[in-house]
């Protein structure tokens, strides 16, 4: 075959995801997601199906970009509604990299960001946070890196996932002002910003970032795949000009308007879910589980030691798992091999993920 693919795709690196694992098996309970583990709202459910399927949508998705725009008291020219927090981050990588330019990834994070970044032929510089600080980010690291490196993108995820550390939005403020003076932008995926204490009062903008915002995981939506981004809108008129015609469908479009037109359930939700996680946490410490302080809706949690006295690889301590029904998200996407994460779900899931833990014929 003499048309030959882009030189970077054979070498891609494969980005694993949770969930989808219920096909197989009716009675799992699904922890390797971290999704809003409460049933969707009717309102939302009957705004689908009363949608009309035989009308094209509205490409620009006027109606939901005023919504949000309103909300967040900015000009409505400053929102891109998305298929998906994914296509953003495609769109991104599109729009700005061009082969050899770099990247700053602050990981260990979702493998999308390199995916996208390889596929457009980028540098790729991952600036780890350490095991032994929580992995909380070292913010004069990545400054220093982003001084030193002068790339064109650098992405945080924040909350982090699978970490689920959260960098303030002052440190936030000194990464971008350092993206403004190199010629970068800062790119912040707040998908799951609505689980931290006080998402009211975290806002975070600069007119050098791209504030990534998914509705899948806070409004329960995943199956209908919308989310938007937030810019300068001269950032946003660039991506538009990119973005594939009909990205979003009538169904996504009407669920997502419903669902912000229901934002104060949500947030008692959110408020719930929060709760729940830390619970959970606690109660994973007490059983022997070393698990890093979170602010998003999953723990990542080191493996106890197994018989042997040596840590459990997770591939052992999941597939155990799956024999009880419950999945776990395996961590060896992120370089974390010995480490998995626990997406929050209900009190009595939660109970019977406590239960299975704590039976000795799991490690023998």
């Amino acid at each position: 075959m003499s048309c030959a693919a882009r030189r970077e795709i054979p070498s891609l690196p494969d980005v694993y995801h949770g969930g989808r694992l219920r096909e197989s098996d009716p009675d799992l309970i699904d922890f390797s997601v971290s999704l809003n583990c409460y049933p969707m709202m009717q309102e939302v459910r009957t705004a689908v199906q009363q949608c009309d399927l035989n009308v094209y949508p509205d490409t620009q998705a006027s109606r939901l970009c005023r919504t949000i725009a309103a909300d967040a008291h900015i000009d409505q020219q400053q929102v891109l509604i998305t298929n998906g927090a994914s296509q953003g981050i495609f769109l991104i990588s599109l729009c700005y990299l061009e082969r050899g330019d770099r990247v700053i990834i602050q990981g260990p994070t979702y493998g999308e960001y390199e995916h996208d970044a390889a596929l457009f032929g980028a540098e790729i510089h991952k600036i780890d946070a350490s095991a032994g600080n929580d992995f909380v980010v070292d913010t004069g690291r990545l400054i220093e890196a982003i001084d030193r490196l002068h790339p064109k993108l650098v992405w945080i995820c924040n909350p982090n996932n699978p970490t689920g550390t959260l960098v303030p939005v002052e440190q936030l403020a000194q990464i971008a002002r350092c993206c403004e003076n190199c010629g970068a932008l800062l790119v912040v995926d707040e998908a799951y910003i609505h689980f931290i204490d006080t998402p009211g009062r975290y806002a975070f903008s600069h007119r050098s970032a791209i504030i990534i915002r998914s509705m899948t995981k806070d409004y329960g939506l995943a199956g209908l795949r919308i989310a938007y981004l937030v810019a300068d809108r001269k950032i946003t008129a660039l991506l538009r000009k990119i973005q594939p015609q009909w990205s979003m469908n009538a169904a996504a479009l009407a669920a997502a308007e419903a669902a912000l037109a229901h934002t104060a359930a949500y947030e008692r939700q959110w408020k719930a879910i929060r709760r729940d996680t830390k619970d959970l946490e606690r109660r994973l410490n007490e059983t022997g589980w070393s698990c890093v302080p979170s602010h998003a809706n999953f723990i990542l949690t080191k493996c106890r030691t197994g018989p042997d006295g040596l840590p459990l690889k997770q591939s052992y301590l999941r597939e155990r798992l799956l024999d009880h029904h419950i999945a776990v998200r395996d961590c060896t996407s992120f370089g974390l091999s010995d480490h998995v994460r626990i997406g929050a779900r209900t009190p009595a899931e939660h109970d019977t993920l406590i239960e299975v833990l704590q039976r000795e014929d799991l490690w023998q």
